[in-house]
Formats: C-alpha cells, sequence, structure tokens
C-alpha cells in the first residue's frame, strides 16, 4: 500500500522537475550578435563611455571623480592597469550599472589589440 501512495507523489514530483524546462533562443539569453569587426576607439569604445561613464556625477567634463572625456586620458588609465581592471577585470565601473557582454568583448578586444585611438 505504501507504493500506491508513493506512485502519485512520485509523479507529482516528475511533472514539477520537468516543468521547469524552457526553450530559449540563444539571442533572448544573450541578446543579438556582437560584431567584433570594429573595435576603434572613436566610433566604438568612445560611445560605450558617453553612455556609461560621462554623467556628471561619474567621470564626465569637470567631475570630481576625475575626467574620461577624451582619448589621452583613457589611455592614461589604460596604460596604468586602472581601466581594465576596473571595467573587465573587478567589473566594478559603471558604477551602479553593468555593460553588456559585447560591450565588454569590444573593450577586451580593444584592449588586446593596443588600445590604439584609430
Amino acid at each position: 500500500m505504501d507504493q500506491i501512495r508513493l506512485s502519485p507523489i512520485v509523479a507529482a514530483f516528475a511533472v514539477l522537475f520537468f516543468s521547469g524546462c524552457y526553450y530559449d533562443n540563444e539571442e533572448t539569453l544573450y541578446g543579438p550578435d556582437c560584431d567584433l569587426s570594429n573595435s576603434a576607439f572613436e566610433q566604438t569604445i568612445l560611445p560605450i563611455i558617453r553612455s556609461n561613464c560621462q554623467a556628471p556625477a561619474c567621470h564626465g567634463q569637470g567631475s570630481e571623480n576625475g575626467e574620461i572625456v577624451t582619448y589621452v586620458q583613457v589611455k592614461f588609465l589604460v596604460d596604468n592597469g586602472t581601466f581594465r581592471d576596473a571595467v573587465v577585470v573587478s567589473k566594478r565601473m559603471p558604477q551602479g550599472g553593468t555593460l553588456s557582454r559585447c560591450d565588454l568583448d569590444l573593450i577586451e578586444q580593444w584592449l588586446n589589440a593596443g588600445a590604439q585611438n584609430n
């Protein structure tokens, strides 16, 4: 009789277990394909910085936290390791937010290619 009582419990468990499956596609989970063919500073990296880092309270023009508005300012942080550490490694920047996987990949590619101003 215990086996008869266990069967409905096992069946209910199986239904609950398998109902947790879902069928998302990769684009839904990770976003659209990321075009890594262009990681030039002016066209790709600077727009990421503008939209995520240059708020007046963060690193915009005249910011007390230090401006990051020109290539020279960004390159200084790249050369001393601060940029990679804050953005790619520890991901503590942008503060209060997060970059998309695509933005992180573009930045990493740009850094690995020497962080050129092209």
